[in-house]
């Protein structure tokens, strides 16, 4: 789809051992704009998502006690389940 903006850090897969990630705050790091299929920091993903002029945002999350974690800035339950759906389309055709 071409209206939906991928961000670099996006994750595609699980990791089974994951390294300890590089301090995001070390002056020495450059992000790089690829896409990566390694595990990053929820905080770096966050990060990065805030330049852009977004016109709604839906958070999607696992907390670490496995529950689902869910936040929202739009009312308008069709519009976020119309988000859902296409991000659906976005991450399988991946």
């Amino acid at each position: 789809m071409s209206n939906v903006t991928k961000l670099p850090t996006a994750a595609r897969r699980k990791v089974k051992n994951p390294k300890k990630p590089l301090d995001a705050e070390r002056d020495n790091i450059e992000f790089l704009s690829v896409d990566t299929y390694l595990q990053v920091p929820v905080s770096r993903v966050l990060e990065q998502a805030k330049p852009f002029d977004l016109k709604r945002v839906l958070i999607l999350g696992e907390l670490e006690d496995g529950n689902l974690y869910m936040s929202f800035s739009d009312d308008d339950r069709a519009e976020l389940l119309w988000m859902i759906e296409n991000a659906k389309r976005e991450i399988m055709d991946q």
